[in-house]
């Protein structure tokens, strides 16, 4: 390789993430939120883990192997889990929990081993999942089980996935009590939904993208000069395991009707699409992008 090549070659790491691991939490600083690997990790959301009195275990967590005959299974306490020989952690959560179990379940595959069948693990949590359990039996033998027959009845499909917002959205809990329940008539609202899908490995860059040049910028400077169509109600991805996680849901309320529908009929002026614009620099970023214009019904508690 001729100097001159050498020289135009990046050789600095593309990124420092991760570098650093240890079992010990001690040799981890307290995570503020502004670093590098912890800026999309809406910390409160943590409840503690990464500080430095991190709160009890509280939940049961349940691990079910179904090895294939290849494969041996089997608990262990810490002193013969052998874990540090595959895994050392690299973040202040990761090693908190290292240092914090006592037993765990070891899996072994023998080297060059070709199983003749898949490996299945069932992890189950059960403290967080007390609510959706109970949900689940009222509508399949309980008081909702007529009422969900009579739904399934009138729809030609359905698809549900689990969303959490991300750590800059504006919505980030939602107090259950305050929701009304009475169906009381309203007001009707439209709200626009963007569902964006980046391309591969692209997620994070996206999310960037989202939080500054969109929400803090774009949808800020508008609302400041009062020339805002839509106003940012949340930002959501997929719980993980749930859905496909390369997504991104913002939910915004349509707040200048006339505004939107001169928009939808005509072209935007060249200056909204210029480079370093929302428009123009999301495109490079994002795959795919689906938007949808909804009407809330006259008794939704959101409206």
């Amino acid at each position: 390789m001729s100097a001159g090549l050498q020289g135009a070659i990046e050789t600095a790491p593309v990124t420092r993430l991760h570098e650093h691991r240890s079992y010990d939490p001690a040799d981890f600083g307290v995570p503020g939120g502004r670093e590098e690997e912890w800026r999309f990790t809406p910390l409160r959301r943590l409840r503690g883990l990464h500080t430095d009195s991190p709160p009890p275990p509280t939940a049961t967590v349940a691990v079910a192997v179904d090895p294939a005959p290849e494969v041996k299974a089997f608990s262990a306490e810490r002193s013969v889990a052998n874990a540090g020989r595959t895994f050392i952690p690299a973040d202040r959560v990761s090693a908190q929990a290292y240092a914090s179990f006592d037993e765990a379940t070891v899996i072994t595959v023998p080297a060059e081993a070709e199983t003749s069948r898949p490996t299945v693990v069932t992890i189950t949590g059960c403290k967080d999942a007390a609510a959706w359990a109970e949900l689940d039996k009222r509508v399949r033998h309980g008081d909702l089980a007529e009422w969900s027959a009579t739904v399934d009845a009138l729809r030609h499909t359905v698809q549900t996935k689990l969303l959490t917002p991300v750590s800059w959205s504006p919505l980030q809990e939602i107090d259950f009590e305050a929701v009304p329940t009475s169906g009381a008539a309203h007001d009707l609202s439209l709200f626009m939904e963007d569902t964006a899908w980046p391309f591969a490995g692209g997620l994070s860059r996206y999310l960037t993208k989202c939080a500054t040049l969109y929400a803090d910028q774009t949808l800020a400077n508008q609302k400041k000069e009062g020339t805002g169509i839509i106003e940012l109600e949340a930002a959501f991805q997929p719980v993980w395991g749930s859905h496909k996680t390369n997504e991104v849901v913002l939910w915004q309320r349509v707040v200048n009707h006339k505004a939107l529908l001169w928009m939808l009929a005509n072209d935007l002026p060249p200056a909204a699409t210029a480079p370093g614009t929302w428009m123009h620099d999301a495109l490079a970023l994002r795959d795919q992008w689906q938007s949808r214009l909804l009407r809330s019904a006259a008794w939704s508690p959101l409206y």
